[in-house]
């Protein structure tokens, strides 16, 4: 399930329809380290290391795979730290610019594949192994590299805004997070 939907067949709607997130809706948490799934999944949007039933028919990669010369990041397993450090080299939010820049896109590319939507537990409790977390809302993440999968981490940064591929539309948008633009025709109207 974790390799599925990390390379894009989740096709649940996460959060309530009108946009107001009750404050008892839980997230089930798993043990155990999904190192592999998680790399398998993600990796599709790379274009890299697929595996495990995934293909490129029916998850495909970004049009963009590459970073511009931009650096890979090394992650310390021990601390969680990024090597470069993104804040001493200012490099926080210059991989999903060099990304908007790219206008070409490999064969067979979808765009935005390497921006996804993912949930947001509160932690402050914290579950070790099977268990809930409040559901605090959704944030829009850009992948920024391949998962290694002997390190299981997956390098992204937060992105202000990102379209949503499913879901229930509601009335109300907001000016940041997931959006679900939904087009429709009203035939009492001249304008749609």
């Amino acid at each position: 399930d974790a390799r599925l939907a990390l390379a894009g067949g989740y096709g649940e709607c996460l959060g309530p329809p009108s946009g107001a997130i009750p404050t008892d809706t839980m997230l089930e948490t798993e043990p155990g380290n999904k190192a592999g799934p998680a790399a398998q999944g993600i990796n599709t949007r790379f274009n890299a290391d697929k595996g495990a039933g995934l293909n490129s028919s029916d998850y495909p990669p970004d049009c963009v795979v590459s970073n511009g010369g931009l650096p890979v990041f090394k992650v310390d397993k021990k601390t969680g730290a990024l090597s470069p450090d993104p804040d001493k080299e200012n490099l926080n939010k210059k991989y999903h610019l060099e990304y908007e820049k790219n206008e070409s896109c490999i064969p067979n590319g979808v765009p935005r594949r390497r921006e996804v939507i993912v949930p947001i537990g509160d932690c402050t409790n914290g579950v070790n192994g099977h268990g809930e977390l409040r559901f605090l809302g959704l944030a829009c993440m850009f992948l920024i590299q391949p998962v290694d999968q002997a390190d299981a981490f997956i390098v992204a940064e937060y992105i202000k805004l990102c379209n949503a591929p499913a879901g229930t539309a509601g009335s109300k948008a907001t000016t940041v997070g997931p959006h679900k633009i939904q087009l429709y025709r009203d035939n009492l109207s001249g304008d749609s």
